[in-house]
């Protein structure tokens, strides 16, 4: 056998190798993609300690368990909020601690996105409200955001 044949097969062997690695990596980036994010919807039952039907005051005063349970480290930081009303178009962005004295800002509210930070996920905890009760938890982690 010539130099030359060994030569191009050393080099197919390579192609192949480095063909089934950069398949490996892509794969395995996918994956991660998709067991890491979470996009969750409850309109029924009860998540994160807290259950469809009961009222906004009830949801404030559970919040704090909740948030531990989706990851939030430290309530003694002031959140960053989205706080929705049904007479005002834009939601009002806010940031602060969750305590008693910071309920009123909730009271009237018919939708509260918290956003939970992360150095890597687009991560939000969002609770609306219909006819005065907790109607919907949504739960939406993601590593990027796509359009």
């Amino acid at each position: 056998m010539s130099n030359s044949g060994v030569i191009t097969r050393q080099v197919a062997m390579l192609l192949r190798l480095v063909g089934a690695l950069l398949f490996a990596l892509i794969t395995s980036a996918i994956a991660f993609l998709y067991l890491s994010a979470i996009d969750s919807t409850v309109e029924h039952g009860e998540a994160y300690g807290l259950s469809i039907g009961i009222s906004r005051h009830e949801v404030f005063d559970s919040l704090p368990k909740a948030l531990k349970i989706v990851g939030v480290g430290d309530l003694r930081e002031p959140l960053v909020m989205q706080i929705y009303t049904a007479n005002e178009p834009v939601p009002k962005r806010v940031e602060a601690v969750l305590n008693e004295l910071n309920y009123s800002m909730f009271a009237g509210a018919t939708r509260w996105t918290i956003y939970i930070e992360s150095d890597y996920f687009f991560d939000s905890f969002t609770l609306d409200f219909c006819e005065n009760e907790l109607c919907r938890i949504k739960r939406y982690r993601q590593y990027l955001e796509f359009p």
